[in-house]
């Protein structure tokens, strides 16, 4: 393993290879765990998010991905474990306060409200105001222009329930990058996408890592993460496997971390 993946492991500051610049970590997870009465889900997860770095969760249904990112973003709070960022404890009860400290959740749900137009949707809580009023104008032009970016070409003023799903997605994601946030944590964004819309989000991403960004990405197609991740953080049972340089694991070394074994005996020649 590399010195960089080494440094990591200890939550020290990690040195690029390529320039020999110290990196601070974004935000940094200490042994964060979650439990639901008796049951625990996620169990002392430590990982340093690095700026510039898109860092990959990968795992099988059930493994504390999506838990994890929940503890992230303040949509749930840690039974144990803490949050740092700059070298300060941070915690998190709501969303907001995660957003406000910039960090945000694309969620793999739909969390729009069906009676608002695509524009309302994208500026709900957050709307621009123009002289005392909703600047309504302003509004719709910035709804287009996101949209646009990421190749979806609905109206600002069509309700979101009558657009198709994979828009309602791609209005989701839009809504999530009005802002310049810190870290941008996709939860199974490309789901429900085509395979044009899907390659547009991929290179909005590798666009949000030139800005200096960090991402942390969930999916369970292993090209996209072999395409993307510098980083791979593979959890199996709510447990930390390990974290491992992206170009450094094929397609089928993720899929043998994730089952904790070889894939072959699990499908063993028939006779």
């Amino acid at each position: 393993m590399s010195s960089v993946m080494t440094m990591e492991r200890k939550g020290r500051s990690v040195v690029s290879e390529k320039d020999g610049l110290v990196s601070h970590p974004v935000l940094r997870a200490e042994g964060m765990s979650k439990q639901y009465g008796p049951v625990t889900v996620l169990s002392e997860v430590t990982l340093d998010i690095l700026p510039g770095e898109i860092h990959a969760i990968i795992g099988e249904n059930g493994a504390g991905k999506s838990t994890f990112m929940r503890l992230l973003s303040g949509y749930a709070e840690p039974t144990a474990g803490t949050l740092s960022m700059g070298g300060r404890k941070v915690g998190f009860s709501k969303p907001e306060q995660a957003q406000e400290a910039g960090i945000v959740l694309v969620h793999q749900e739909i969390l729009l409200a069906d009676a608002l137009t695509v524009a309302e949707n994208l500026f709900l809580g957050r709307e621009l105001m123009r002289h005392g009023l909703v600047d309504d104008r302003t509004m719709r032009r910035l709804a287009v222009e996101k949209l646009h970016d990421l190749g979806c070409h609905v109206s600002p003023n069509a309700l979101v329930r009558d657009i198709s799903l994979a828009d309602r997605q791609l209005v989701q994601i839009a809504r999530a990058l009005l802002d310049d946030y810190k870290l941008v944590i996709f939860d199974e964004p490309t789901a429900v996408l085509t395979g044009e819309e899907v390659e547009r989000l991929l290179a909005i991403i590798l666009q949000l890592k030139e800005q200096g960004a960090a991402v942390l990405y969930i999916s369970h197609r292993l090209d996209e993460v072999q395409r993307l991740a510098d980083k791979v953080t593979v959890l199996r049972d709510g447990k930390m496997v390990g974290t491992y340089p992206g170009n450094s694991l094929t397609q089928m070394d993720m899929a043998r971390l994730m089952v904790g074994r070889d894939l072959a005996a699990l499908y063993p020649e028939k006779t």
